[in-house]
C-alpha cells in the first residue's frame, strides 16, 4: 500500500473541496445562483466558442492543384 503523509492527504482534500466549491455555481440556474449565501461565489464560468458549440471549421482541398503540386514534387525528386 502506498504510504502518504497526512499533510499531503489533507492538502489534496482541501484543494478538491475548494475546486468543487468554486465550480458549484456552474451547475445552477441564474435564479439559484442569486439565492446562494454571500460567502459562496456567484459567478459562472464563461465558456469559449469551442465549448459552446459556436465555432465551425470547414476545410476544403483544391484537389487538382494538390495533384499538380505532387507531380511537380515527384518530378523534382526524381531528378
Amino acid at each position: 500500500m502506498i504510504q502518504l503523509s497526512r499533510w499531503k492527504v489533507i492538502l489534496v482534500v482541501v484543494a478538491l473541496f475548494l475546486g468543487l466549491l468554486l465550480a458549484f455555481p456552474n451547475v445552477l440556474t441564474p435564479a439559484q445562483r442569486a439565492a446562494l449565501p454571500g460567502w459562496l461565489p456567484k459567478n459562472a464560468l464563461n465558456l469559449g466558442l469551442d465549448l459552446q458549440g459556436g465555432s465551425y471549421l470547414l476545410l476544403e482541398v483544391d484537389v487538382p492543384a494538390m495533384r499538380a503540386k505532387r507531380v511537380t514534387n515527384l518530378v523534382e525528386d526524381v531528378r
